[in-house]
């Protein structure tokens, strides 16, 4: 089944890499871009999962596609990253999971730009190109956190700004590239340590969400609980339990 997923994603990829019809359009806002590919990818991607799993239902960003009434549930985004990839920018990849009665079993993010595919499977470990991958064990006062600071819902911007001002001097750097799917994986393979961010929606985490667990890290919701995937949520992730408890230690400050 996953080599099967790959094959789809990588085919998927094309149309990705393809811009001869290509349009940028706003979703609500001058923040939240949508491109004709975007769209393609989906239809594409829905149309091919649906063969190998024919009484099964989707959750995808784009469109009115919410249907999760099944006991399997492909979790799509098609471009994350949108923002980057309509400005090539080369940070971006497609995220598909799957997920069978509420619990994540494969994962597949992959940036064809750089030829990063990273993969895993419940109780299988996670890989980067084939190669198995694992978190860092580096410590807070050394870690490099990936955030974002809600730039969807504005709002919400200060308290964002104002928690990465008072992480910074406990840690070694921040880091924002505008992909959340490329972030964890980062963090799953040691490119990074930690990873905190609002209101992400599942097809944003759900595939990464796997890829971190299987690396040997922690991912949860603010309050440690497991993260929901019907919903948007607040994601925190790290290379170890310790640096995910100091995380929200320091999170909590603003959020709840």
């Amino acid at each position: 089944m996953l080599n099967k997923i790959i094959g789809i994603v990588k085919e998927a990829s094309k149309i990705m890499l393809d811009d001869t019809h290509f349009h940028i359009n706003e979703k609500g806002s001058a923040s939240n871009l949508v491109t004709t590919n975007d769209v393609r990818v989906q239809a594409f991607l829905q149309k091919e999962l649906e063969k190998l799993l024919p009484n099964s239902s989707f959750l995808c960003e784009e469109g009115d596609v919410r249907d999760t009434s099944k006991d399997y549930v492909w979790i799509i985004d098609p471009i994350d990253g949108t923002a980057n990839y309509a400005r090539h920018i080369t940070v971006c990849a497609i995220s598909v999971a799957l997920e069978y009665k509420h619990e994540i079993i494969i994962g597949v993010v992959y940036n064809p730009y750089q030829n990063a595919l990273f993969t895993a499977q419940k109780g299988e470990g996670a890989y980067l190109n084939g190669e198995k991958i694992h978190v860092s064990d580096t410590p807070f006062r050394s870690a490099l956190l990936y955030t974002a600071f809600s730039m969807y819902e504005k709002e919400y911007s200060h308290s964002t700004f104002m928690f990465a001002e008072d992480i910074l001097p406990y840690i070694n750097d921040l880091r924002r590239t505008g992909s959340a799917a490329c972030e964890l994986c980062n963090v799953a393979c040691g490119r990074g340590d930690m990873f905190f961010e609002l209101k992400l929606y599942p097809w944003d985490y759900a595939a990464a969400s796997l890829i971190i667990k299987e690396a040997g890290g922690y991912i949860s919701c603010l309050d440690v609980n497991t993260l929901p995937l019907e919903r948007p949520t607040t994601v925190v992730a790290a290379n170890t339990k310790e640096n995910q408890l100091e995380l929200i230690k320091h999170a909590s400050k603003f959020f709840k």
